[in-house]
């Protein structure tokens, strides 16, 4: 592990499993595409976000149908028939995905979207001897001088919540509680907050970093919206993880980063229940990984 650049994804797969990354990143094990998968939805929304962001639509309403338009023309690129047990199944579900689209352009364009920085980037900063790249999907600053960075997914499922009650990252390190995803979502904002802190050149108290779920609430109408569907955002702000753990949060990035390089796979003994009921069972590694076997043997 030679390179001196070292993408979020990396550290993001660590925390999920040691061995998971062994087989993403070390050995680079392809696994079959799963369209069904969260990553492939996340990637068509931020597809279509970042295309009517690239448009320089003046409005909100022109941004949604650029974005839909890209959903009609491209949907067979990120899903698979065989995934529905019938059109009418599928049709729902892209209903599901052009109102929260709409939804998001047309009521958040002005606080959002209006005074864009940059979108579709990334933000660097040095943890441990090496640069980490943070994929930013917008940063944008506020009439009230707050840059803001929104990061977008389908679902929060897996996202933190928005105020810490517990010192997550030091509960890592002390392997006292294993958080997959949770840790994950406050080492991202931790990262991006230094990271556009240092490219604007200004203090991380003036950075703030949320989390937006495109279609958080989905419930049927009596025929408004889009196919009698209506689909609600929801936002998450993680800055109060930054500012209360900062700390904690950076040995604990020094930390992975450490592993990361020495390829340490090491598996705490207190995480592996916690492993086999989450991360494992989702896991496109699964069927091949000798450690789960392991596990589930008694003598």
């Amino acid at each position: 592990m030679s390179a001196e650049m070292l993408e979020f994804d990396q550290i993001e797969t660590y925390l999920a499993c040691p061995q998971k990354w062994e087989y993403t990143h070390a050995l680079e094990i392809q696994p079959e595409e799963n369209s069904q998968s969260f990553d492939q939805r996340r990637k068509l929304l931020r597809t279509a976000l970042l295309t009517a962001f690239s448009a320089d639509e003046e409005g909100g309403e022109a941004a949604a149908q650029t974005a839909m338009s890209f959903v009609d023309r491209f949907w067979g690129r990120f899903t698979d028939d065989g995934l529905y047990l019938s059109d009418r199944q599928e049709e729902f579900d892209k209903s599901v995905t052009k109102q929260a689209l709409q939804t998001y352009l047309e009521n958040y364009w002005d606080d959002h979207l209006s005074s864009v920085v940059k979108h579709s980037t990334a933000a660097a900063t040095q943890v441990g001897g090496r640069t980490i790249k943070t994929e930013l999907d917008l940063l944008s600053k506020q009439t009230d001088g707050y840059y803001v960075v929104y990061d977008y997914v389908p679902t929060l499922r897996g996202i933190t919540f928005s105020h810490p009650q517990e010192n997550k990252a030091h509960q890592y390190l002390t392997q006292e509680e294993y958080s997959g995803g949770y840790i994950s979502s406050i080492l991202r904002a931790e990262l991006a907050i230094r990271g556009v802190s240092e490219d604007q050149d200004v203090d991380t108290t003036d950075v703030r970093y949320v989390v937006v779920g495109l279609h958080e609430s989905v419930t049927t109408t009596d025929g408004s919206g889009i196919d009698g569907v209506a689909v609600e955002p929801e936002l998450r702000d993680l800055t109060e993880w930054h500012s209360e753990y900062s700390e904690s949060n950076h040995e604990l990035l020094e930390t992975i980063v450490s592993d990361i390089t020495k390829a340490d796979t090491t598996i705490p003994e207190a995480w592996k229940p916690g492993l086999l009921e989450s991360t494992c069972r989702y896991c496109e590694y699964k069927d091949m990984c000798k450690r789960r076997f392991n596990w589930e043997v008694e003598f």
